[in-house]
């Protein structure tokens, strides 16, 4: 069952309440969502989060470019190298 979202202050993070069948409520409140300021991927879960969601679209060889172009992203001459990382060689076709 849906239910209405309770109002929270900007920038809180809401709890999650679960109701069971049987009446049973668990609620849970994190302070800080993972990957807030406060509360920051560690450097192993950010690579997975990066591979999990380029890969399926541009695949491994090309994640590894994009995060090695990012790595030296100041030291680039011109930010189109990363911009052509970025776009799928297949973007705009109809499968």
């Amino acid at each position: 069952t849906l239910m209405d979202d309770r109002v929270i202050a900007a920038g809180d993070y809401p709890p999650i309440e679960v109701v069971f069948i049987d009446g049973r409520r668990l609620e849970r409140h994190v302070q800080f969502a993972k990957g807030a300021p406060q509360n920051p991927l560690s450097d192993k879960e950010l690579a997975d989060k990066v591979a999990a969601l380029i890969d399926p679209v541009l695949g491994a060889s090309r994640r590894s470019e994009i995060v090695a172009t990012i790595a030296r992203l100041d030291e680039l001459d011109d930010v189109r190298i990363l911009t052509r990382l970025l776009t799928s060689s297949d973007a705009g076709k109809v499968a």
